[in-house]
């Protein structure tokens, strides 16, 4: 998550006062999907593969450009906050991430900035 959001902060020209990641779960079905459907919109964002074993190219975070909550909302909406049960709700002052939370693979994650206004 840290790699993602990192590499995702660095899309940006400058980071506003105000920005914050949120961390949103996801399946890899998930993930695979929104890493299409982003580059289909042509939303800013860094695909963190892992080239090492066991993962082999597994695609495991995703980070987002930092982008106002609205805009990022289509395509990350539906997804829930790491560890809740229910669908994130937007929030003022709150940013957009995910993250992959399937149970077979270890802290992989969907890492995305936003920024709220």
């Amino acid at each position: 998550m840290v790699h993602a959001a990192g590499e995702s902060a660095r899309l940006a020209e400058r980071l506003p006062p105000g920005t914050h990641a949120v961390v949103l779960g996801a399946s890899g079905r998930q993930l695979l999907a929104l890493e299409r459907a982003l580059a289909a919109a042509g939303v800013p964002h860094a695909a963190i593969r892992e080239p090492d074993p066991p993962y082999c190219g597994a695609l495991l975070a995703i980070g987002v450009r930092p982008a106002p909550r609205a805009s990022l909302r289509r395509h990350l909406g539906k997804l829930r906050l790491l560890g809740d049960s229910a669908p994130a709700r937007a929030r003022p002052n709150d940013s957009a991430t995910a993250v992959n939370d399937s149970a077979h693979v270890e802290p992989p994650a969907v890492a995305g900035n936003g920024r709220e206004r």
